[in-house]
């Protein structure tokens, strides 16, 4: 006659080395999720950026056919005008008040190209830095940026995670990544 086993005497559950399989398996994943999520984060930092330049630059062009010119700002060059998103171009495209460089009203009628926060002296990228821009200020169609003889009447661009201009991580107006 066989014996008969007493229900609940034998030990069931996961062995040691299930164990630790099942815990390297979670690790995998958290480390394959980990990676993407760094992945989309820095996508979205970009498309942050690609809207700066773009709301810029549009900026720009439309205050251009408003006032036929630019404002007097920035470092004037037979190239044209560089400029940073700093003091001056926030108070010109916000059109608020009546901002005077060198003693010249720059947007006299008032007229808002963007729209900033209220205490904002600079617009920076999504990485701290001032956005840069390239005024055609002797009107022939073509500005200099980093370097690059380009067409156009503006031209603006973000110098990237690493804040240096022509290097790999820079969002241009000009180069669409």
């Amino acid at each position: 006659m066989m014996a008969k086993r007493k229900r609940g005497s034998g030990v069931s559950g996961f062995t040691l080395i299930e164990m630790m399989v099942v815990i390297a398996i979670i690790g995998l994943l958290a480390g394959l999720i980990m990676a993407g999520l760094k992945v989309a984060q820095r996508q979205s930092t970009n498309t942050k950026a690609r809207h700066g330049v773009a709301q810029l630059k549009t900026a720009w062009e439309t205050f251009l056919v408003d006032y036929k010119r630019f404002p007097d700002i920035g470092a004037n060059s037979k190239e044209g005008a560089y400029v940073i998103t700093g003091q001056d171009v926030l108070q010109i495209l916000r059109g608020r008040e009546d901002y005077k460089v060198n003693g010249v009203v720059q947007n006299p009628r008032k007229l808002s190209y963007m729209d900033f926060h209220q205490n904002a002296t600079q617009y920076l990228d999504p990485w701290g830095k001032p956005f840069r821009m390239a005024l055609d200020t002797d009107y022939d169609g073509k500005v200099t940026a980093m370097g690059q003889a380009l067409r156009g009447n503006v031209v603006v661009w973000s110098a990237g995670e690493d804040g240096e201009d022509g290097t790999d991580d820079d969002v241009t107006s000009w180069r669409k990544e």
